[in-house]
């Protein structure tokens, strides 16, 4: 959600805690003195805008060191899967679901190919009425 923000430096300093996944808390500091009601007045102004705003904090994500050495092994199997292959020069592993997806394309952009052939022969033959009849105008 947008929230849109006082031009202002305290503001820009506390636009992430303002608008982010933290707790925020703000302090308004007033001054009774009768000489600076106007401050007094723009920062009460500023806390109760400031109020308003709602966040939803998370808590940070802690991650095991089972889990982070689970998904590196893992990681580091399939990468030497793919080195032990390509040194045997098998090819690359792609996993069937990529290669279907990888076909379609192909299949695809061979199909838009020859549509794109046909359209410039087309083309091509128009080109050449028209020139023919440009030369026959020009001649007469």
């Amino acid at each position: 959600s947008h929230i849109p923000y006082r031009d202002s430096k305290l503001t820009r300093l506390l636009q992430e805690s303002l608008g982010g996944k933290a707790k925020t808390v703000i302090i308004a500091t007033l001054s009774p003195s009768a000489m600076a009601i106007d401050e007094t007045i723009s920062t009460l102004e500023y806390a109760f805008r400031a109020k308003t705003i709602k966040n939803q904090p998370l808590q940070n994500q802690k991650q095991s060191k089972n889990i982070l050495m689970k998904e590196f092994m893992t990681e580091l199997e399939s990468l030497r899967t793919q080195l032990q292959n390509t040194r045997e020069k098998v090819g690359v592993y792609l996993k069937p679901a990529e290669y279907a997806d990888m076909e379609a394309k192909i299949r695809a952009h061979e199909c838009q190919l020859g549509e794109c052939e046909t359209m410039l022969k087309l083309r091509t033959e128009e080109l050449k009425t028209v020139k023919s009849e440009r030369d026959e105008l020009t001649n007469k």
